[in-house]
C-alpha cells in the first residue's frame, strides 16, 4: 500500500493565525474608537441643549424684566394723566373767627398744619384732617379778630398764612394765602386770596406736631 505524505507549513498557519486575530484586534480597536465618538457627540449634543435651554431662560427673564418695567412706567403714565382730573382746588375763605378751606377737587386731601406768619407759629396736627370733594373745613383763629380790634379807622393792614395740604397719593402742597383788612368809615372789609399752590418734596416745618386745632374741634381717632 502506497501512503502519500502532504507537507505541513506550520509557519504560515501561525501566521494567518496572529494576521487574523490582528485584524480582530483592529476591527475591535476602530468599533470602540466610534462608540466613544458617539458617546463625545452625545455629550456634546447634550451640553449644547443645556446651554440653549439656559440661554433661553435667561432670555425670558430679561424679556419678563422688562415687560414689567414697561407696564409699570404706563401705569405711571396713567396715573399721572388721571392725576389731571384730579388736581388739589382748595378754595380758601375768612370770617372773624376761622379760616374756611373748600375742597373744590375731585379728589380727596388732607390738611396737615399752617403757618402764622402774623406771629410766626408753625402748628401741624398729628392726624392730618380729611377734607372730601365739596366738602369745608374750618381752622379756628383768633388772628384776624385781634387784627381787626387793633386796626385804626381808614386804615390797611395785611397778612399771610400758609396751609400745609396732601393728597390723596401722598403728594405735599404749600397754599400760600394773604388776609386783607380794611376799615373805612368803621366799617370792615375782609379779603383772603391765594397767591400759590405750589407742589413741593418736603416742608421746612413738617417735625413740628402741635395740633392747632382745640380739643373740642378735633375729629375722633380711630
Amino acid at each position: 500500500m502506497h501512503t502519500s505524505y502532504y507537507p505541513c507549513n506550520y509557519s504560515k498557519d501561525i501566521n494567518a493565525f496572529f494576521a487574523s486575530r490582528q485584524a480582530a484586534a483592529k476591527t475591535l480597536t476602530l468599533f470602540l474608537e466610534s462608540n466613544m465618538d458617539c458617546q463625545e457627540l452625545a455629550v456634546i449634543n447634550s451640553s449644547k441643549q443645556t446651554y440653549i435651554f439656559f440661554a433661553q431662560a435667561i432670555i425670558s427673564f430679561l424679556t419678563l424684566i422688562v415687560a414689567f418695567a414697561i407696564g409699570r412706567k404706563q401705569n405711571l403714565i396713567n396715573s399721572r394723566l388721571v392725576d389731571l382730573n384730579f388736581q388739589i382746588s382748595p378754595e380758601v375763605t375768612q370770617d372773624i373767627h376761622n379760616i374756611n378751606i373748600k375742597n373744590n377737587g375731585k379728589g380727596n386731601i388732607y390738611l396737615n398744619g399752617v403757618t402764622w406768619y402774623e406771629n410766626g407759629i408753625t402748628l401741624m396736627e398729628e392726624n392730618p384732617y380729611l377734607i372730601t370733594p365739596s366738602s369745608s373745613y374750618h381752622v379756628p383763629t383768633d388772628i384776624i379778630k385781634n387784627a381787626i380790634e387793633k386796626l385804626p379807622n381808614n386804615e390797611k393792614y395785611s397778612f399771610s398764612f400758609d396751609l400745609y395740604i396732601t393728597d390723596e397719593h401722598k403728594s405735599k402742597f404749600t397754599v400760600k394765602n394773604i388776609i386783607n383788612i380794611e376799615k373805612q368809615d368803621f366799617s370792615t372789609i375782609i379779603k383772603c386770596q391765594t397767591n400759590d399752590i405750589r407742589r413741593i418734596k418736603k416742608w421746612e416745618n413738617e417735625k413740628i406736631t402741635k395740633c392747632f386745632w382745640p380739643v373740642a374741634w378735633r375729629r375722633p381717632k380711630l
